[in-house]
């Protein structure tokens, strides 16, 4: 497991390779009077350059690292508690307030229609969130344990074609003005 030391230099070393790569080609194309090496060396830099940056901000955007998230177990019936352990692995590293929910997601199509002459129509899956129920968690309590109780007038899990009905348990840093880091664990809610 690579440090953070580790992990701040990884984030500039692919970047300069591809800044200098691309300030010597850039430079051989002019020195030797052939423009043709600008545009070969301006996509080298968006391949070296812009695209691994994107990439490994998709890849870490929203993922707690500093706080972990273990359940009971992963099947419970309508009516039952499900626990739910948080471990804070670096609490100095908590900077806003810390919540554990139980959430049910609705996954479900709908039939838009695009105007115009064809009048064409395609599915789409529209996302939104059946049933929540939050705890507010402590920052400074390592180990913490919440209890949630699966409504027992609640969905039951499903996975159709056309609708779906996932449960998970949710730990979330809540930031103002930048992205909350989340971890979810799924559990199978049966009828």
């Amino acid at each position: 497991m690579r440090t953070a030391r580790e992990l701040r230099r990884s984030l500039w070393v692919a970047p300069l390779a591809g800044v200098l790569s691309a300030v010597l080609l850039t430079a051989a194309g002019l020195a030797a009077g052939m423009p043709i090496f600008l545009p070969f060396a301006l996509v080298l830099l968006v391949v070296l350059v812009v695209v691994p940056v994107r990439r490994r901000r998709r890849r870490t955007a929203g993922r707690a690292k500093h706080f972990a998230l273990a359940t009971g177990g992963i099947e419970a019936a309508r009516g039952e508690n499900v626990t739910a352990r948080l471990e804070l692995l670096s609490p100095e590293e908590v900077k806003g307030a810390l919540r554990i929910g139980l959430v049910c997601t609705c996954r479900h199509d709908v039939l838009e229609t695009s105007g115009g002459d064809s009048n064409t129509s395609h599915r789409v899956t529209k996302e939104a969130t059946a049933y929540e129920h939050w705890h507010e968690a402590s920052a400074s309590e390592r180990l913490q344990s919440h209890t949630f109780e699966i409504p027992p007038d609640g969905p039951f899990s499903h996975e159709g074609t056309c609708l779906s009905f996932a449960w998970s348990v949710r730990a979330q840093e809540r930031r103002s003005g930048r992205s909350d880091p989340f971890l979810s664990e799924p559990i199978w809610v049966s009828p």
